[in-house]
């Protein structure tokens, strides 16, 4: 009776309390978080890899951005840096009379028309000059040289900050000039303006600054002077920003046939304010009406520098509509007359301008960067997460078994995603602004580094700032653990599992021919790419700007279309080999081969990811190696030699032989070759331009660079050519000329036939004896769509001897050298006396290129450097996390089948075997993706690689360069694909010793446990 009673109240409904809490929210909510605590347990292995994968997507997708904001930001303080005169903005005022009262007045607003245009990109405190261009020696003035030099001998005061002076000058005798000098201005002097006046320490001298009146008289003011310092000389380039380009350097100049000289002299600018102030005081009282002024005006400059630590390359069109602004405002304005006058302003405008351009073509090959590693790292992301819903099959369905809905199923397994993804959304975006900062302190020179307050000064604003493409990469993550999810969800579970060991329905992209459509979509997507990269098809701005996202974009249309017939065809190509290997006694690679035909989603799977992450490295290797020749390839071509420049006035009037003669005995000096350089017209219509070279063919094969990209012909067999029709030339009066493929396809002629060409003496004929890819020196294109005169459409380069006899005897006009370029050795002695004496004094050539400096100063180019770091950081993840999902892969691949290898050990099979076909089956896994991962980095290098090098500017000022020239510079000469063996068979050693772990660790993994331990239970 009890137990019956016990029974009947066992069997009483449990109280409604438990029954309404079951369907609540609030039940739902906390049994979904009970499974998915039970699940992490399971899976926390391949959580942790997932939660990697993302953390990395979310990093790097923030990271690009903000270092190319630093390296494009650091690009342009070189930029700016380049010439000392773009490095602030120059105000200029005269000053009939002086008051300081007024010119401070008239600074006060210009500072405040500096902010209200540029904001904190300038320094709200400039730098003063005040300067005095010509003051005359009295003729009693005591100086130990001739009269008639005193007569033709002038003075120029250059005032300055003498507080910060003694800093920026290095003192061979005395001190710096001081502020207050008691009547007497203290001043002082380069050592060789010492020498040339003949200068004692201490010794003092009067100078003339005379008033005019109304009535054009004349009142004189004498000025003493005392030497009080001497100073070694400043560099020729003005590179201490300190002195705003100023160089102390002794100026020359001619009136009618006689020569004057100005000596600079160092003063202090309280010093001269204060003797100013004095006599415009004095001037104003002795004249009432106010018309008195100076003879020689004394003239203010203001430099407002720019402030580099908040110059931001993102804001670069701000700048340059807020400079724009500064230059057009301060334009006669704001005066104060008579003691400022004449305002006018000067900026890096050009700078900015150009280097917009720049910046614009570097931005679209990091745009692809960032598309292509983000996506490859998602890729990665994508595959973990379909692996981890497949793990789970087995825990979803005993969870279904067991009355688990599948609401609740189906949010434990989001709740997972969501987890991750909100952990890589907050960590992400801080962990990109550290990478940022360690890669560019990897990268970017120490001076570059203040750019990183860019982002440093405030990151968590910074962060905010990369929330929307976070949330993107983070969206799309956990959109793919949905369909995932779905795709199990939807399915039955009996069905799914066996469709993981035994692939029985074709996937959806086969089903409906996708791969088909790819492969067509493409090949035509390739061959438009291809079309629009061919010569002549888009002028040289149109192809930097649009060829690296086009042909970026056609090669992932090849790339997705031969991928997918691959997958089309593996299962196929599977099944062929194991009917090959049947033939064989051995039963390894049958079973290895069956069970991947059987089931060849896992191998494709570990393939596609190991071969892209495999490409992506190599591409990098050779991209880098690439990148950094690109620096000295264009620089040769740039100079032609060692050092090339316009030869100095001094020496055109010697001859030919006088003048080489000239530069071989210079110490240091191996070859020198002469060039008379011209812009001659062809064409019907004379509309095309051609730069001619007409060299001395004696030495320019030893003297020019020349490459394989200029021509496959060496420059002696090509010079030998021209010597030796010089004498028949000459009867002829037709010129033998080597031209460069612009400038026959330009002038539609061939070898052999012949062409005129007209200078400014009249036409001449010449006759193609060669044609080469380029001629160095020579920039050109077919174009015609190019504002800069100086970009030709076309090179030719002839025999000097050959070009000035036929001129001369045609046009009764010969031709004169006016360049040359040399060879030098690298000892740093002799190059300093050759730079020495070619850059300074009496024989300094102008527009001067010195190759070494200019490599120097590109080498470390923060555009080119922002690539190339972008680069490397983002196949180091793809290829860390390839190889950390692969060795993951491979064991739990190898754990998951112990069961099936137990059976075959109790089936007799040795454990030998067993090992032998999972070296059968990871080593084709291993060997097609590394043979595939090869060729896809061949193509990538040969389609994509060209069009993303970035050549940094050639040469000094950015200004100095056209926008048209740089364009063209990108693609002249051809872009020279460096293949680094030792990097690339590094790289594939290591990678093949890394699969070898992969198969150690599944063997270790497969024989560890026991027979009797697997087949206790049974899977299902």
């Amino acid at each position: 009776m009890a137990q019956s009673t016990k029974t009947r109240l066992a069997d009483q409904p449990r109280p409604a309390r438990r029954s309404r809490a079951r369907k609540g929210t609030s039940s739902t909510v906390t049994s979904i978080g009970v499974l998915a605590r039970w699940q992490l347990r399971q899976t926390w292995r391949l959580l942790i890899v997932i939660g990697i994968g993302l953390l990395a997507a979310v990093a790097l997708v923030g990271m690009i951005p903000l270092y190319a904001q630093v390296s494009e930001s650091a690009g342009l303080k070189h930029a700016l840096e380049a010439d000392p005169q773009s490095s602030f903005i120059q105000v200029h005022v005269q000053n009939p009379l002086f008051d300081s009262g007024s010119v401070n007045d008239v600074q006060t607003q210009l500072t405040q028309i500096m902010q209200n245009d540029l904001g904190s990109a300038v320094a709200t405190t400039p730098d003063l000059s005040v300067q005095v261009a010509n003051m005359d020696f009295l003729p009693n003035a005591p100086l130990t040289i001739p009269s008639k030099q005193k007569a033709n001998t002038f003075v120029r005061l250059l005032g300055a900050d003498v507080s910060h002076a003694a800093g920026h000058v290095k003192l061979v005798q005395g001190r710096v000039p001081a502020s207050t000098s008691n009547g007497v201005i203290e001043f002082a002097v380069p050592t060789d303006t010492q020498s040339a006046l003949h200068l004692q320490l201490d010794q003092t001298f009067t100078l003339e600054f005379d008033l005019v009146t109304q009535a054009s008289q004349v009142t004189k003011h004498n000025l003493t002077f005392r030497l009080v310092g001497v100073f070694a000389p400043l560099p020729t380039n003005g590179g201490d920003p300190f002195w705003h380009g100023e160089t102390f350097q002794t100026e020359v100049f001619a009136r009618g046939l006689d020569l004057f000289s100005r000596y600079p002299l160092l003063v202090s600018n309280s010093e001269l304010m204060h003797e100013f102030d004095a006599l415009s005081s004095a001037a104003i009282q002795q004249n009432s009406q106010g018309n008195s002024q100076f003879v020689n005006n004394p003239d203010t400059t203001w430099y407002y520098r720019f402030d580099f630590s908040h110059v931001d390359v993102n804001h670069v069109s701000d700048l340059i509509t807020g400079l724009n602004s500064v230059l057009s405002t301060v334009s006669h304005n704001p005066q104060e007359p008579p003691y400022v006058t004449e305002t006018t302003s000067l900026g890096p405008f050009a700078v900015l301008n150009n280097y917009a351009h720049r910046v614009t073509a570097v931005a679209l090959p990091i745009l692809g960067l960032t598309l292509l590693i983000g996506g490859l790292v998602l890729f990665f992301v994508v595959l973990m997460i379909d692996l981890l819903v497949e793990r789970q099959v087995t825990a979803i369905t005993q969870l279904r078994s067991r009355g688990a809905s599948a609401r609740q199923i189906f949010g434990s397994l989001l709740w997972q995603g969501l987890s991750i993804g909100l952990i890589a959304f907050v960590a992400g975006p801080l962990l990109a602004i550290l990478l940022v900062e360690l890669l560019a302190r990897m990268t970017l020179q120490p001076a570059d580094l203040t750019s990183l307050g860019l982002i440093t000064a405030n990151p968590l604003d910074v962060a905010r700032g990369l929330t929307q493409g976070d949330l993107i990469v983070v969206g799309l993550a956990v959109l793919a653990m949905i369909l995932a999810i779905w795709r199990v969800m939807r399915s039955n579970i009996l069905l799914l599992r066996r469709e993981t060991a035994r692939s029985t329905q074709q996937p959806f992209w086969i089903r409906f021919k996708l791969d088909v459509i790819a492969a067509v979509l493409a090949l035509a997507g390739f061959g438009f790419t291809l079309y629009i990269g061919s010569p002549n098809v888009l002028d040289a701005r149109t192809r930097v700007l649009i060829l690296p996202l086009t042909s970026l974009g056609g090669v992932l249309f090849l790339l997705v279309g031969a991928l997918l017939l691959f997958l089309r065809f593996f299962p196929a190509i599977l099944h062929v080999g194991e009917r090959l290997a049947a033939r064989n006694k051995g039963i390894a690679p049958v079973l290895a081969l069956a069970q991947m035909a059987r089931s060849p989603r896992q191998s494709l799977r570990m393939t596609l990811l190991f071969a892209l992450a495999v490409a992506f490295a190599l591409f990098t290797l050779i991209f880098t190696e690439t990148q950094i020749q690109r620096v000295p390839d264009v620089t040769s071509f740039q100079v032609g030699g060692d050092i090339s420049g316009q030869i100095s006035l001094n020496l055109a009037s010697d001859s030919l032989d006088q003048q080489r003669d000239f530069f071989t005995q210079i110490k240091g000096v191996t070859s020198a070759t002469l060039v008379a350089t011209a812009q001659l017209a062809g064409g019907s219509d004379n509309s095309i331009l051609i730069d001619m070279r007409a060299v001395d063919t004696g030495t320019y094969a030893k003297t020019v660079y020349w490459t394989e990209q200029d021509s496959s012909q060496p420059i002696k067999v090509l010079t030998d050519k021209l010597i030796a029709q010089r004498p028949t030339a000459e009867k002829s009066n037709i010129i033998p000329a080597i031209l460069d493929d612009t400038a026959a396809q330009s002038l539609g002629v061939t070898i052999g036939q012949q062409f005129v060409l007209k200078d400014t003496h009249g036409p001449l004929s010449y006759v193609v004896v060669a044609i080469v890819h380029y001629i160095p020196t020579i920039y050109d294109t077919t174009s015609s769509n190019v504002e800069d005169t100086g970009i030709s459409h076309g090179g030719i380069l002839v025999d000097y001897e050959t070009e000035s006899a036929v001129a001369l005897a045609v046009s009764e006009e010969g031709i004169s050298p006016d360049t040359v370029l040399l060879r030098t050795t690298d000892k740093p002695a002799d190059l300093a006396s050759v730079r020495q004496i070619l850059f300074n004094g009496t024989y300094q050539l102008a527009l001067s290129q010195d190759r070494r400096a200019i490599l120097a100063s590109l080498g470390h180019d923060p555009l080119a450097q922002a690539i190339i770091g972008i680069l490397d950081i983002g196949a180091a993840v793809a290829l860390l996390l390839a190889l950390l999902g692969t060795l993951l892969v491979s064991w739990l691949n190898a754990r998951s089948r112990k069961t099936s290898f137990a059976v075959m050990r109790a089936l007799g099979c040795a454990p030998r075997q067993i090992v032998s076909i999972l070296l059968w089956e990871q080593g084709i896994v291993y060997s097609v993706a590394l043979a595939l991962g090869v060729g896809l980095s061949v193509l990538f290098s040969l389609l994509i690689l060209p069009v993303f090098v970035f050549t940094p500017l050639a040469g000094g000022s950015v200004a100095t360069v056209s926008t048209d020239a740089f364009y063209v510079a990108q693609s002249v000469p051809t872009i020279h694909v460096i293949v680094p063996p030792i990097p690339v068979a590094t790289l594939l050693v290591g990678l093949i010793l890394i699969c070898v772990l992969a198969l150690g660790v599944m063997v270790r993994a497969v024989m560890q446990p026991h027979m009797s331990q697997e087949l206790r239970v049974d899977e299902d």
